[in-house]
């Protein structure tokens, strides 16, 4: 009998793949006949979509890291309070493009936000809403940012592939150093063939018997 009510989530720097990743997930569940819903961050739901709008369209100092937080963190409630704990409540698998683990990086790791004060905000916005598993799709930055720049799909939302490099590498290292710590965060190079990244993802699922 399929698992069902689990809550995974995907990771990852600019044009790792997630979105073409999870959409293949997606559709494998289907087939097994698992409830599934698709969901993204930041939005997810109404509330958070408009948040959206702000955190990822316009120029780079168009916010700093703090409004950042607090804006993915009150966008990441709305999702959990209105979306993601209902669905699982009706045990449904939801499946994340980015949670908390990227606000973890991006503002406090690669952004300078101290950590603890990240941490506290995260956990009050989430509410105890754990993803069961993290894919976290590993990509040289160099060579995700020109996927991203080129994916026509998001072409009004590039306000963070307009940092630097830097920036960047630094997002590759805290995804990587987070990975090291949970049992929970698994790696999977993402700059592989498309079907080779989507096997070792459903390999994963099943060796953890979460499909």
């Amino acid at each position: 009998m399929v698992k069902q009510g689990q809550f995974i989530t995907f990771e990852g720097g600019e044009g790792a793949g997630k979105s073409t990743q999870i959409k293949m997930l997606v559709e494998h569940l289907k087939e097994k006949m698992i409830l599934t819903h698709l969901t993204r961050e930041p939005g997810g739901c109404d509330m958070a979509e408009k948040i959206r709008d702000l955190l990822v369209k316009g120029s780079v100092d168009t916010l700093d890291e703090l409004s950042e937080l607090l804006l993915f963190s009150a966008a990441r409630h709305e999702h959990v309070r209105q979306k993601i704990r209902p669905l699982l409540d009706k045990n449904y698998c939801v499946i994340s493009d980015r949670f908390y683990l990227s606000t973890y990086v991006y503002q406090s790791f690669a952004g300078g936000l101290d950590f603890d004060f990240v941490e506290m905000v995260t956990k009050k916005a989430i509410e105890g809403a754990e993803p069961n598993l993290t894919i976290l799709l590993d990509i040289d930055p160099k060579v995700g940012l020109v996927r991203s720049m080129d994916n026509e799909i998001t072409h009004d939302e590039k306000r963070f592939e307009g940092k630097d490099i830097k920036f960047h590498e630094k997002v590759r290292q805290g995804f990587l150093d987070a990975a090291k710590t949970s049992e929970n965060i698994i790696v999977i190079d993402g700059s592989q063939d498309l079907e080779k990244v989507h096997q070792d993802i459903i390999n994963e699922l099943e060796k953890r018997d979460l499909i």
